[in-house]
């Protein structure tokens, strides 16, 4: 009824004392208001709704610091506004969303580690190596998810830092490192031995001489007289000593 008086909606305010709630009862739309400057935080007590104010084009940051719920606004948000508006990635975790919607959302593989989210699920939406290292998980982890020692040092890794995965030499062998290579990663000169890296390799390898009496007898550590060619060979051959006769 009031609707159909000529009054204006500064009028029903300013003369009439009428509530927000009264004119919204009345078909007053919240935008009517908003442009009047009413608060969301006071549209929101007079019973206008999330869907409202959003026809209202409300932000999602004027609807989260006018006292809305992120489970209310994440029905009429995407995730890339609600990051906007300040959410973090734990909060939308929180509300049942997931990696690959805070993914396409722009959050980082470090934010979505903040939330909680595994190594396994990130990989699981594509990320790589060298991805799931700038996030910040550790080299175990990730070989744990699925990645062998080559993709591992193709991804950023350094040889020293796949110690603590402790891969074996037939892992290593296998995929194409040296003797050298895994002296880095922290094998023994048997555990090379054991799994067919050749005598004279592991010997290259680097290895300390008290590391190496370990999986080879001393005969197999000494050094390979150099022989002596026509080549080689420099000077005259001595001449024949003739003994005196008596």
């Amino acid at each position: 009824e009031l609707r159909e008086v000529p009054f204006t909606t500064v009028d029903l305010i300013n003369v009439g004392g009428f509530s927000f709630s009264a004119l919204r009862g009345a078909g007053v739309r919240a935008s009517e208001l908003l442009e009047l400057d009413a608060s969301v935080s006071d549209l929101r007590y007079a019973g206008y709704t999330c869907e409202e104010l959003c026809d209202a084009h409300c932000s999602a940051e004027l609807l989260k610091n006018g006292g809305f719920k992120l489970r209310q606004l994440k029905l009429r948000f995407s995730v890339e506004e609600l990051r906007s508006a300040g959410y973090s990635s734990d909060q939308l975790r929180g509300v049942g969303l997931g990696p690959m919607a805070l993914k396409d959302g722009g959050f980082t593989g470090a934010e979505l580690r903040a939330a909680g989210f595994t190594c396994k699920e990130l990989t699981l939406i594509g990320y790589g190596v060298s991805e799931l290292r700038t996030a910040g998980y550790l080299v175990a982890t990730i070989e744990q998810s699925g990645f062998g020692p080559r993709e591992l040092i193709s991804g950023g890794f350094a040889l020293r830092e796949l110690a603590p995965v402790h891969f074996s030499a037939d892992e290593l062998r296998e995929s194409g490192f040296s003797a050298a290579d895994a002296r880095v990663v922290g094998l023994r000169p048997k555990e090379l031995k054991d799994s067919g890296y050749g005598v004279e390799e592991i010997k290259a390898a680097g290895y300390t001489r008290w590391q190496l009496r370990d999986a080879f007898p001393a005969w197999q550590l000494v050094e390979k007289p150099q022989t002596l060619t026509s080549n080689t060979r420099s000077g005259p051959l001595p001449l024949p000593v003739s003994l005196p006769s008596f």
